[in-house]
């Protein structure tokens, strides 16, 4: 009888463990973005043109703001930039202009002489799971951001979170395009242990897109780089 009692307490146990108990939990941590760019008065005005361009997608505006020798990746230059990003074929591109607006919304924080953007690449917190099997190490890059039961717009909404740390699970092979964008669907854990499916372009970690902005001798500041990777 006893040895049917633990057994039968073992087997509740791995169930809780596997639908996504506390044990499989984390501390909640939310890192709200934060706009540390009015600490510089000639960063606050240079990003204020750079919200213009953006705004009005003017790569005229664009290039008299970037340093000529502008990293992407591993390629350096703005023909290397246009290239890259498909804007010497279409100036309009929504990709590049949607990623550089989500850049600008986000904040950004000094890291030594340059200042990154968003503000989560250099302020991300990383947090084990209760069970030490997992690192929370990506963050929900918005406000009220729904999380889905299935990697689909139209599956119902399980939780809302904004600016939260989540587990990175898996990407999964479900993509879909909503407002012009086209992300695959992330399946994430919460701090509760509960697991859901975000759209991709809501879940950030210090691998995603990030800018990075100089300060020239004359006081000028320019984008030096807009890379991804390590």
């Amino acid at each position: 009888m006893k040895q049917c009692v633990i057994a039968v307490f073992i087997a509740l146990a791995a169930v809780s463990l596997w639908a996504g108990g506390d044990q499989a939990g984390f501390e909640k941590t939310v890192i709200t973005p934060e706009d540390q760019s009015s600490q510089d008065k000639e960063l606050k005005i240079y990003i204020g043109k750079l919200h213009q361009a953006v705004k009005s997608k003017d790569l005229a505006a664009l290039k008299s703001l970037t340093s000529p020798d502008i990293q992407c990746s591993y390629t350096y230059g703005w023909k290397n930039f246009l290239t890259f990003w498909k804007l010497d074929k279409d100036p309009k591109d929504i990709v590049f202009w949607k990623i550089m607006e989500f850049l600008l919304i986000n904040g950004g924080s000094y890291h030594g002489d340059q200042y990154v953007m968003p503000y989560w690449f250099d302020n991300m917190v990383y947090k084990e799971t209760f069970d030490g099997a997992y690192y929370a190490d990506n963050v929900i890059a918005g406000k009220n951001v729904n999380v889905r039961k299935e990697p689909s717009s139209k599956s119902p909404v399980i939780a809302s979170l904004s600016y939260e740390l989540v587990v990175f699970m898996e990407y999964t092979d479900k993509q879909e395009t909503v407002g012009g964008e086209t992300y695959n669907w992330i399946k994430i854990m919460m701090s509760d242990g509960k697991i859901g499916y975000v759209f991709g372009k809501y879940v950030y970690n210090t691998y995603s897109f990030r800018a990075i902005f100089h300060k020239g001798e004359d006081g000028g500041w320019k984008m030096t780089a807009l890379t991804v990777g390590d």
